[in-house]
């Protein structure tokens, strides 16, 4: 899928986000590259808890593979 974005879209950038305590998203994201751009404070609600959201972000000259 991301070199779809990259090659086919020729997008510069793709972004991945999920809760933080989703810490599998979190390590995935971070094996492939990505870089934590930011924590939104209070903006997902996961089993009833109101919970934070990380975004990752991978630029195009960033890409390991």
């Amino acid at each position: 899928m991301i070199d779809y974005i990259f090659d086919d879209l020729e997008m510069g950038k793709v972004e991945i986000c999920c809760d933080e305590n989703n810490i599998g998203s979190s390590k995935l994201a971070e094996s492939l590259g990505f870089v934590l751009e930011g924590t939104i404070r209070n903006h997902v609600m996961v089993n009833k808890r109101v919970g934070n959201m990380r975004y990752y972000g991978l630029l195009r000259n960033e890409r390991k593979f």
